[in-house]
């Protein structure tokens, strides 16, 4: 439901949408182009993204997923007004280290990309809801992520994850919470703070036991598989 009110939201507004044109390349008039409040990039052959992206200081919905970026320019963290930010399907291995700069961001799809670490600076994304970091190369995730006090919707799916992450613990709004396909042995006993949880995702881990003692009786009822 909160993706649909976002994504329905931006329907009304001005958005450029050049998906799906074979661009090799963004063209640079575009950072001219100010009356948009959205722009739609996916689905082309992008390898890079110009730093004139930074001047787009109005866009609150930016989309390039399913492209062949390797990086994402630092200016990119100058679009203080965005909103929804899609790089999904690329080939990144890292994200801006100043991607915290982007304070009114609520979704981040990440998914799909190479990264094997992520920023500390994630953790100043203070108005974040939904986060997607599923089929990357991630083996841990920076305490910082506990700072994400307004997170409904975590997904770590299929990574590289051989310990539970304790800053998960600390994301007492979260309402589900997706870690399949990962390599976890146990559970952190702190889990049991999530009292908003209601999906629990874990299959193809290398889990023995659930903590019962943490999660008590709701485990029959969040766990899904």
């Amino acid at each position: 439901p909160g993706l649909q009110l976002y994504f329905g939201a931006m329907n009304r507004r001005q958005i450029l949408d050049l998906s799906g044109q074979q661009l090799a390349a963004m063209p640079v008039s575009v950072a001219s182009l100010r009356q948009y409040s959205g722009l739609d990039l996916d689905r082309n052959q992008l390898a890079g993204l110009p730093e004139e992206i930074g001047a787009l200081l109005q866009l609150q919905f930016l989309s390039i997923y399913h492209n062949r970026l390797t990086s994402l320019p630092d200016s990119l963290c100058q679009l203080a007004s965005l909103q929804t930010l899609n790089v999904s399907e690329n080939e990144l291995d890292c994200l801006p280290a100043r991607v915290g700069a982007l304070h009114d961001l609520r979704m981040l799809d990440a998914g799909h990309n190479r990264l094997t670490t992520l920023p500390d600076s994630i953790g100043e994304l203070r108005r974040l809801e939904f986060l997607y970091l599923s089929n990357n190369r991630l083996s841990s995730l920076p305490d910082s992520l506990g700072d994400l006090h307004r997170l409904l919707y975590l997904n770590v799916t299929d990574n590289s994850l051989v310990s539970f992450p304790e800053a998960v613990t600390r994301l007492r709004r979260l309402i589900e919470l997706r870690l399949y396909n990962n390599q976890l042995a146990e559970l952190g006993a702190q889990i049991g703070n999530l009292l908003n949880l209601r999906e629990l995702h874990l299959m193809n881990n290398q889990l023995e036991a659930l903590p019962r003692d943490s999660l008590g009786k709701r485990d029959e009822r969040i766990v899904r598989d």
